[in-house]
C-alpha cells in the first residue's frame, strides 16, 4: 500500500470502510432487547460522559487536524447514522445498563429508594435540548451517596 496506509483516511487504514460504518451498532442493540453501555477510553477520549453520549447521538467522527480525511465519501465525517441512539438511551447506557453490567443494578444506577444516589447537576437539561449542545453541557454540582 503506498504511504504504509498513510494516504488512507484514519478510519480506513486498519479496518476498512464498511466495517468502520458497521461500528458500535448501539441502536441495534437497544432494539434487541439488550442492554448497552458506554464509556470513554481515556486517555484517547476524554473522561466525560456527555461527551460520550454526544457521539453516541450524533455518530460524529473526531478526525485529528494534523491529520485530514482527504476522502470524506469513503470515510464521512458521520459513520454508520442508523446506529445513532436518543440522548435519553446514551443517559441510561451510562447509568442503569452500565450498573447491569457489573451487577450492581440492584444498588446504583438509578434514582430510587435503597440505591446510592450518585448524581450530578448539570448546566442544562439534556433531555430537552439539541444534541449539538450536549458536548457544551458542564457539572455544576456532584452529589455523592446522598
Amino acid at each position: 500500500m503506498p504511504g504504509g496506509g498513510r494516504d488512507l483516511p484514519f478510519c480506513q487504514q486498519i479496518i476498512g470502510p464498511d466495517l468502520t460504518a458497521a461500528l458500535y451498532p448501539a441502536a441495534s442493540a437497544f432494539a434487541a432487547g439488550l442492554h448497552v453501555s458506554l464509556h470513554p477510553d481515556s486517555p484517547v477520549t476524554p473522561p466525560y460522559p456527555l461527551f460520550a453520549i454526544w457521539v453516541a447521538k450524533t455518530r460524529n467522527t473526531q478526525q485529528p487536524s494534523w491529520y485530514p480525511n482527504l476522502n470524506a465519501g469513503t470515510c464521512p465525517v458521520v459513520e454508520g447514522p442508523r446506529e445513532s441512539i436518543s440522548i435519553a438511551q446514551g443517559i441510561q447506557a451510562y447509568t442503569i445498563d452500565a450498573a447491569w453490567e457489573y451487577g450492581k443494578d440492584s444498588e446504583l444506577g438509578s434514582i430510587e429508594v435503597g440505591k446510592r444516589a450518585d448524581f450530578v447537576i448539570l448546566s442544562a437539561d439534556p433531555l430537552t435540548m439539541e444534541s449539538a449542545r450536549l458536548s457544551t453541557t458542564l457539572p455544576i454540582k456532584p452529589a455523592s451517596k446522598s
